[in-house]
């Protein structure tokens, strides 16, 4: 009687610890540009009437042909620009990825979530998060997913000996970045 009592109480745990370590469901991963090998992935953490916040994860696809591995090849870069819902406010995201970084399996999460509307408009369109396609919208008359263009993102290799020689120059701001290794 008494194994069968802590048998019921360890299945009750086990139930219990499984419901507070699930994982959020992420997306399919994405190119955050289609000529760099690094992708990002987004999962729903929470939304509230229209309101969404997004995790959002970083990797970098070294087995990937665009994948920079020559031995002046020290990483990447990241810029991510996005308005704030409801106001005209511009948030900016500087990530650097260091060449350590670059391990299969290495997967860096913002420690931050990203607002966002996740809504119906009164004529049909909708935007939302896709598993298969990230952030995407739909309109009334055409109900294929479309890659909504939330970001302003700029994407490059970090180059050694040649740091500040990038296509990011406009928008990306070493000192703000974010070091990831």
């Amino acid at each position: 009687m008494q194994t069968k009592y802590l048998l019921t109480i360890l299945a009750a745990f086990i139930v219990e610890f499984s419901f507070c370590q699930t994982q959020p469901a992420f997306s399919k991963w994405l190119f955050v540009k289609s000529d760099k090998a690094l992708q990002y992935r987004f999962a729903l953490a929470k939304q509230e009437g229209d309101l969404a916040q997004l995790l959002v994860e970083f990797r970098i696809k070294t087995d990937d042909p665009i994948h920079c591995q020559g031995p002046t090849c020290n990483g990447y870069i990241a810029y991510l620009s996005y308005e704030e819902p409801g106001t005209s406010n511009s948030n900016e995201i500087h990530l650097q990825f260091a060449k350590s970084f670059e391990n299969p399996g290495r997967i860096y999460r913002l420690l931050f979530t990203i607002p966002i509307e996740f809504k119906t408009w009164p004529d049909g369109s909708r935007r939302f998060l896709s598993m298969e396609n990230g952030i995407v919208y739909t309109t009334a008359t055409n109900k294929e997913e479309q890659k909504a263009m939330y970001f302003y993102t700029c994407v490059d290799f970090v180059l050694q000996g040649q740091a500040q020689n990038h296509r990011c120059t406009r928008s990306y701001v070493a000192g703000k970045a974010i070091m990831v290794e």
